[in-house]
């Protein structure tokens, strides 16, 4: 009976042990604090000895894939998914995703990179992003006649100005891309008076008068 006892107290004690694993193996897993990915240590927040408190951040850590976002004013042409990328007159990628979120009040884009980039996590990069890709010719923005009939430029060929239907494919403030392309001289001015132009019989133009070089 004494050794019934004592086996019963023993296996008792071991179940103890059993359990008292058990609750030390879950503290370890509560104090190992494991990064949500792989990649470097940036910033070292905390150091031992400091106060750690609830929210305040230990260390910052760089992925190895990290992302390229860029901020920016949406304007009258919108940044799309697909459009080329530029940072020092260099293609970097093109633009992946619009987030949905802003930050500090502008837009956020997301760009994918076609190769590893040098800059360091966080830096303030200038970028060019292609908006517009297309073949034309430019021509000043005050040489542009709006007609029921659409878009005129007043060309002028065998002494005479006339009509010559364009369309537009860019503009900015200064200049718009147009197609077909004219092969001859073309007036510029304000529209009403362009519009005047074709009741002229033959013009003479003097050489002062024209714009560019021959």
């Amino acid at each position: 009976e004494a050794s019934d006892v004592s086996v019963s107290t023993k296996e008792s004690i071991l179940e103890g042990i059993k359990q008292k694993i058990v609750e030390l193996k879950i503290d370890l897993d509560y104090l190992n604090i494991l990064a949500p990915f792989g990649g470097t240590i940036g910033t070292i927040v905390s150091r031992e000895g400091n106060l750690a408190t609830p929210g305040k951040a230990l260390l910052s850590i760089n992925s190895v894939d990290r992302k390229f976002v860029f901020s920016y004013v949406p304007g009258k042409v919108a940044i799309k998914p697909g459009q080329e990328v530029f940072a020092d007159g260099e293609r970097v990628g093109q633009v992946l995703n619009l987030y949905s979120d802003a930050d500090n009040g502008l837009a956020v884009a997301e760009v994918s990179v076609e190769a590893p980039l040098i800059y360091p996590n966080n830096s303030y990069v200038t970028i060019d992003v292609v908006i517009f890709s297309g073949s034309g010719c430019s021509v000043p923005i005050n040489a542009l006649i709006m007609t029921k009939k659409g878009v005129e430029l007043m060309v002028y060929e065998d002494g005479k100005f006339a009509p010559y239907s364009v369309n537009i494919l860019a503009d900015n403030e200064t200049s718009v891309l147009v197609k077909p392309c004219p092969s001859v001289p073309m007036a510029i001015g304000a529209a009403s008076k362009l519009s005047t132009l074709p009741g002229h019989a033959k013009v003479l133009i003097n050489k002062g008068d024209t714009h560019g070089k021959k």
